[in-house]
């Protein structure tokens, strides 16, 4: 009797490190997701530094265009 208890213990202990595996697994998979989203987060947020640096430059060189050409047809100061 004592021998099939052990067998049921042994084999509960195994199913239990087992789980335990496969757990470490995810959750290290998880942790590698998590460092590519927020390595990904900051390059975004560095493109959209530089695009948003890019259409300040444009605009401003299209206010400046604007303002030489009314000058222009008003015939300057």
């Amino acid at each position: 009797m004592q021998t099939k208890d052990h067998a049921k213990e042994l084999a509960n202990l195994n199913k239990q490190i087992a789980i335990s595996n496969v757990i470490d697994v995810i959750m290290k998979q998880s942790l590698q997701l998590m460092e590519i989203i927020n390595t990904n987060q900051a390059e975004v947020n560095h493109l959209k530094a530089d695009q948003d640096k890019l259409k300040s430059a444009i605009k401003g060189q299209e206010t400046a265009d604007e303002l030489t050409s009314s000058n222009d047809i008003k015939g300057g100061w």
